[in-house]
């Protein structure tokens, strides 16, 4: 369970992060939402709470601590870049686009098959195979086998491999890129409350890609 409880309130016509130990004023419930998720990186465990003006309870989110990691550097930095460039260009794109073609997008994104179901199921299926025909004495079908694994393993771990490599080039993305477009889009669409004081749909996307890039 979370040692702490973070709330974001409406008081005094402005919106306040209250934590256990602090409680600060922001002009607007967006700056203090992302307040609280500065200050919940340094917690062991917190449970956030967001209230409506009225103070009924909006929406509640539990953020769990991460292992610190070192800055990234070579070449995932640059892909990185790229991933966060490609997505910020599909957000600009249908923010100038009715919100029927919006809508379709986030389908079409729902539908997608993300990088790891390819590399998980469509690679044990072949090791499956692989192995089926290494039976019949197929030393190559044995030799895709043991590569296919030593792929998945390397994927597991360093979370690219050569075969990632391949599959980024030919269009392929992490679930986590594919949600991150999928929910810029929805709060595009005014889909979340809490980017409701933004009145320009493309600040709400901006605000949602700065929350989860």
């Amino acid at each position: 369970m979370p040692e702490h409880v973070f709330e974001i309130v409406f008081a005094d016509s402005k919106w306040w992060f209250r934590s256990p130990s602090k409680e600060t004023s922001f002009p607007s419930k967006i700056d203090a939402i992302e307040a609280a998720l500065r200050s919940a990186h340094f917690e062991k465990g917190v449970r956030l709470r967001v209230r409506h003006k009225t103070g009924k309870l909006e929406g509640e989110l539990t953020i769990t601590p991460g292992k610190p990691t070192a800055a990234p550097t070579g070449p995932d930095v640059k892909l990185r870049r790229e991933v966060n460039r490609n997505t910020a260009r599909s957000i600009q794109y249908y923010s100038n686009r009715p919100i029927q073609s919006v809508s379709k997008r986030i389908e079409e994104l729902e539908e997608e098959i993300s990088l790891e179901a390819f590399v998980y199921r469509g690679g044990t299926g072949l090791a499956i195979l692989a192995l089926l025909l290494s039976r019949l004495k197929n030393r190559a079908a044995w030799i895709l086998a043991v590569c296919i694994t030593a792929l998945q393993l390397q994927y597991s771990c360093q979370g690219r491999s050569v075969l990632t490599d391949v599959l980024r080039k030919r269009g392929y993305r992490s679930r986590k890129e594919i949600e991150v477009e999928k929910y810029s889009l929805q709060a595009l669409r005014g889909d979340f409350g809490v980017f409701a004081e933004l009145s320009n749909p493309l600040d709400r996307a901006r605000k949602c890609l700065n929350i989860f890039l």
